[in-house]
């Protein structure tokens, strides 16, 4: 849940709906999250790189 409302308008949500609903799309989504997490060791070698999630 966005903590604000107004950040994602209905076609967006619609976008991620529809993007989640395909075969492996969930799992591939939440995998890339996972690797980042599990590898900041690895990404602390590059200083200026900037980490965002959704």
């Amino acid at each position: 849940m966005a903590i604000d409302k107004n950040a994602f308008n209905p076609e967006d949500i619609e976008a991620y709906k529809d993007a989640v609903a395909k075969l492996g799309a969930l799992t591939a989504m939440i995998n890339y999250y996972r690797n980042i997490l599990g590898n900041r060791q690895q990404l602390s070698n590059f200083p200026d790189a900037v980490i965002t999630a959704l």
